[in-house]
C-alpha cells in the first residue's frame, strides 16, 4: 500500500467516523424533542405527502413540527439532509413526475427512482404493514367467497323449503276448499230437509185449522206434555216461545209452498 493510499483511507475512515458522530447526535436530539421518526406508525398510515416523505426518509417524524421551524434548528446530517430531500421532492412533484400525496410505499419508489437515501427500518415496516394488508385481504376475500358459497347452499335450500311449503300449503287448500263445499252441501242438504219438515207442519196445521183445531188449542194440547220443573224435559223444545217460533215458520214454508204452486 503506498503512501497516498494509506493517507486517504485514514481520511475517509476519520470522515466516517465524524459523520457516524455527527449523525447519533442528531438521532438523540430528535428523540429529545420527540421528533424521532415512529416507522411502524407511519408505515400504517393511507398516504403520505411529499413533505412527510423528506422528513421520514431521514428519521423526522412529521408530526414534531420541525417542518415549521426553518431558524434555530440545528446543523445534524438528518436536518440538512431533509431539506436537500424536500428541494428534490417539492421538484419532482412541481414537474408533474409525483404526485404531492400518495401511499406510503409509492412515495418511497418515488424516493428510490431518484437514487435518495433512506433508512432500512423504514421501507421494512412500510412493506410488512403492505403485505399484512394483502394477506389480511386475501383472507378477507376467502371468506367472503365462503359466505357466498354457503349462502348460495342456504338459499337453495331455503328455496327448496320455501317450495315444498308452497306445495303443502296448496294440498292444504285444497282439502280444505273441498270440505268446505262438503260442509256446504251438508248445510243446504239439512237446510232442505227442515224447510221440508217447515212445509209439512204447515199442511198439517192447515188441515187441523180447516178441522177447526186452532193453533192455541194446539199449542196448549202441546204444554200439557210439557213440565219445566221436570228434569226428563230438558231440551225437548217444548216451551211456548218454541212453538210459537216453529208455528210461525211452518205457517211462512207453508205460504211460499202454495205460492210456488200458484205462480207455476
Amino acid at each position: 500500500m503506498t503512501e497516498d493510499n494509506s493517507i486517504d483511507s485514514h481520511v475517509f475512515k476519520e470522515v466516517a467516523r465524524i459523520k457516524a458522530k455527527s449523525y447519533e447526535k442528531g438521532r438523540n436530539w430528535l428523540y429529545r424533542n420527540k421528533a424521532l421518526a415512529e416507522y411502524k406508525h407511519w408505515a400504517k398510515m393511507a398516504t403520505w405527502t411529499y413533505l412527510d416523505t423528506a422528513l421520514l426518509i431521514n428519521d423526522i417524524d412529521p408530526r414534531g413540527g420541525l417542518q415549521r421551524s426553518n431558524r434555530g434548528l440545528p446543523d445534524y446530517p438528518q436536518i440538512k439532509d431533509y431539506k436537500a430531500a424536500l428541494d428534490i421532492l417539492k421538484n419532482a412533484v412541481d414537474a408533474g413526475q409525483m404526485r404531492r400525496q400518495d401511499e406510503p410505499y409509492k412515495m418511497l419508489r418515488e424516493v428510490m427512482r431518484r437514487g435518495m437515501p433512506y433508512p432500512s427500518g423504514l421501507s421494512k415496516a412500510v412493506i410488512d404493514h403492505a403485505e399484512a394488508i394483502l394477506n389480511f385481504d386475501e383472507r378477507l376475500a376467502e371468506m367472503q367467497a365462503d359466505a357466498a358459497r354457503k349462502n348460495a347452499e342456504i338459499s337453495e335450500e331455503a328455496s327448496k323449503t320455501i317450495s315444498e311449503a308452497l306445495d303443502f300449503a296448496e294440498v292444504v287448500q285444497t282439502d280444505a276448499r273441498a270440505k268446505d263445499k262438503e260442509h256446504r252441501a251438508e248445510q243446504q242438504e239439512g237446510e232442505r230437509k227442515l224447510q221440508n219438515v217447515y212445509r209439512t207442519l204447515g199442511i198439517v196445521l192447515k188441515v187441523w185449522k180447516d178441522k177447526d183445531m186452532t193453533q192455541s188449542l194446539l199449542k196448549t194440547r202441546m204444554k200439557t206434555y210439557f213440565d219445566g220443573d221436570d228434569e226428563k224435559n230438558a231440551n225437548k223444545g217444548l216451551k211456548e216461545r218454541t212453538i210459537d217460533d216453529v208455528f210461525a215458520k211452518a205457517n211462512k214454508a207453508y205460504n211460499e209452498l202454495i205460492q210456488d204452486d200458484f205462480e207455476e
